[in-house]
């Protein structure tokens, strides 16, 4: 039988989860390595569930869905912190080739099925504050490709983003960046020979 770990999220709610899916929660390991409880009986002993107080059960719980479905997929958490500037260094280099791959189809799927972008900021928090780096540089993505797509005024009025510019101000942000612009017309009569 493996190992469980109870975490309590910020509205009070426990979750009994496996100890290895516990563990990808950066956050937890490390607070289950600094507690001494790296072995399965001092786990068994201290029936204390870990409290995530910044995180909310719903949250969670999507967390922890993310979590089961790829505890196999990625490698276990070091437990050799001796070697943090490799470490680092290696993490750079993996988050830079992460960030350029497409979201998978069921990372894709999980983060399509998210009720909103409240939900979704909400996940990308709690993935940072958990260290889950997979999950979050995924949803982070999908919140780019999705304003990638959209004009300025489209983001303010999706996210209730307020312009605060006036018309002067904006006109010369217009004009000290004609730079990029020069060339094209707003007709597209630009390519005419």
């Amino acid at each position: 039988m493996s190992t469980t770990v109870k975490l309590i999220s910020q509205d009070q709610v426990t979750f009994e989860v496996e100890e290895r899916v516990a563990r990808m929660f950066g956050t937890v390991d490390t607070m289950l390595e600094s507690l001494g409880s790296s072995s399965s009986s001092a786990l068994e002993e201290n029936d204390e569930p870990i409290p995530l107080t910044t995180v909310g059960s719903a949250t969670l719980g999507r967390l922890l869905k993310w979590c089961r479905q790829h505890v196999d997929d990625l490698p276990p958490r070091k437990k050799n912190e001796d070697k943090d500037k490799d470490k680092d260094d290696k993490d750079e280099d993996e988050d830079e080739d992460e960030a350029n791959q497409d979201i998978p189809p069921w990372d894709r799927h999980f983060l399509d099925d998210l009720p909103d972008d409240s939900a979704l900021f909400e996940l990308i928090t709690a993935a940072n504050f958990l260290e889950v780096k997979r999950l979050m540089r995924f949803a982070c993505k999908r919140l780019a490709d999705e304003m990638k797509v959209l004009t300025p005024e489209q983001v303010r009025q999706r996210w209730g983003i307020k312009d605060d510019l006036t018309a002067e101000e904006k006109a010369q942000i217009v004009k000290s960046n004609e730079w990029c612009c020069s060339g094209s017309s707003s007709n597209g009569d630009n390519n005419k020979d």
